[in-house]
This record gives C-alpha cells, sequence and structure tokens, in this order.
C-alpha cells in the first residue's frame, strides 16, 4: 500500500513537471512601449522597473523573454489578438478587465493635466471642462479610451509619447496627460525642461493601475505560473526592492479605487 502512495505521489510530480515544461516550452512574447522608468529602450538594451519584473519572472524558467519595445497602439493589439503575449504596464480599467488575464500590479500613480507653463489660461476644476480644449494622447491608450468614452472630441492621437509631448512643446495643443514620474523622465530623455510645464489639474478619477497582462487564450497552465511567479516575488520583497531600485513611489491602497472608476 505504501508502495502504491509512493509511486502515485511520483506520478503527481512527474505530471506537474511536464505541464510547467510543456507551458514554457511554447514560445513567449512580450511586447510593452518606451515608457520611463517602466521600460526604457536605450540604444544597446532594454532597461527599466517592469523589464526587471519581467526578468524576474522568467528566471527560474527554460527560456528568456522575447522583450519588444513599439508603439502603444501596436503593442496593445498584438497582445490581445495573440496568444501567449505578455504585455507590460497596461492600465488595469474595466473595460479591459475580461480582454486579458491579469499577472499582477506594478504600480498606482495618479495622473495630472500638463499645459505649457506660459498658458495663462484660467485653471480648469474639472475634467470635463476640458472638453473643448485640444489634448494630446497615444492612440489606444488608457487615456484615449477614458476620454473617447466620455465623448471628448478633440483628441489628437499620436503613436509615440514622444510625439504628444512634441505636440505641446510647440503649442500644436493645449494639453497632455501623463504621470509626474514618467513625464520627467520622458522630458529628460528629449532634452526638455520640466519647468517649461505646469501640472493643471490632478484626475484622482484616473489613477494608473499599472500592471502585468497575458492573452486571454494563452496556455492556462503558463498563467497560472506567472501569477504564482508574480506573487512570490510580492511576498519575498523582490517587487519592493525594484521599486525601490528604479525610485518608484508606489501607494497600493489605491489599488481597489483604481479597478472601479468607470
Amino acid at each position: 500500500m505504501l508502495k502504491m502512495v509512493k509511486q502515485l505521489k511520483i506520478l503527481i510530480v512527474f505530471f506537474t513537471l511536464t505541464l510547467c515544461f510543456n507551458a514554457f516550452a511554447e514560445k513567449i512574447k512580450v511586447v510593452a512601449e518606451h515608457l520611463p522608468p517602466y521600460q526604457i529602450a536605450n540604444s544597446t538594451r532594454l532597461d527599466g522597473f517592469a523589464i526587471d519584473v519581467t526578468q524576474a519572472l522568467f528566471s527560474t524558467q527554460p527560456q528568456q523573454p522575447d522583450i519588444e519595445i513599439m508603439p502603444w497602439a501596436r503593442a496593445y493589439l498584438t497582445a490581445l489578438h495573440n496568444k501567449n503575449t505578455l504585455i507590460l504596464s497596461i492600465a488595469r480599467m474595466q473595460s479591459r478587465e475580461t480582454l486579458f488575464h491579469w499577472i499582477g500590479t506594478l504600480n498606482t500613480e495618479t495622473l495630472y493635466v500638463w499645459s505649457l507653463a506660459s498658458n495663462t489660461e484660467l485653471t480648469p476644476y474639472s475634467l470635463m471642462q476640458l472638453k473643448t480644449a485640444h489634448i494630446a494622447v497615444s492612440q489606444n491608450s488608457y487615456v484615449d479610451q477614458f476620454l473617447t468614452q466620455q465623448l471628448f472630441t478633440n483628441l489628437e492621437r499620436l503613436a509615440t509619447p514622444e510625439q504628444y509631448i512634441g505636440m505641446l512643446f510647440k503649442s500644436r495643443v493645449d494639453y497632455i496627460i501623463s504621470t509626474e514620474a514618467t513625464l520627467k523622465k520622458q522630458l529628460e530623455q528629449l532634452n526638455l525642461d520640466f519647468k517649461q510645464l505646469k501640472k493643471v489639474l490632478a484626475l484622482t478619477e484616473l489613477q494608473e493601475n499599472l500592471s502585468i497582462a497575458i492573452n486571454l487564450n494563452s496556455n492556462p497552465e503558463l498563467i497560472r505560473q506567472f501569477q504564482t511567479e508574480f506573487k512570490q516575488l510580492e511576498e519575498n520583497g523582490v517587487l519592493q526592492q525594484l521599486r525601490h531600485k528604479w525610485q518608484i513611489d508606489v501607494d497600493m491602497s489605491k489599488k481597489e479605487t483604481s479597478l472601479n472608476i468607470m
């Protein structure tokens, strides 16, 4: 009897390991936009907080992540339509909840409306006051989708943040919307002066719950493994160490609020 139990345990372990191997034997794609300090596309390598988290997720697996940086709209559609494809630093909003499987939350940040410091117009007290203004956004981004749902019609949809920042600095639009930490990093890379911008309005209703997600039709075992690995990174302190490395402030108490804003 004991021999049979032992053999059964061995079979269970073997079966589990086989599932794990088969899941990670499949090709896994990772897509993301250039979004410092989360994903930074340098001339010779990729860097950033989300890149480090992804490397940690794959650290115990037989293959290394195939990460490709591309414009947000393309990254979003790639992850939406291709199985076993992870997408980094995607805002977890209600309208996307059933479109992906969610691996874990990287950070929660508040978005702000920004204008040129030279803009002398009256400061708006709500987002709805900006419906007639020209606002530049990344195509298919969280901000684009939310403002479209709110029937904003004067949106300039661009492929990259660099393009919409350029539109603002050239006074071709009135406002952009971004988190402070990301905008500072982007301006630094573009050799633009952060002091030329001013914070117009805090959009507490648009807190960004930046997450890692995976295509809905991905291998279920693969999904489970990534979710388990991410939870372990949280529990053993690796995520917090990486946040400290990249000087990322996080207030996870905002997490539930950001999931229910729409």
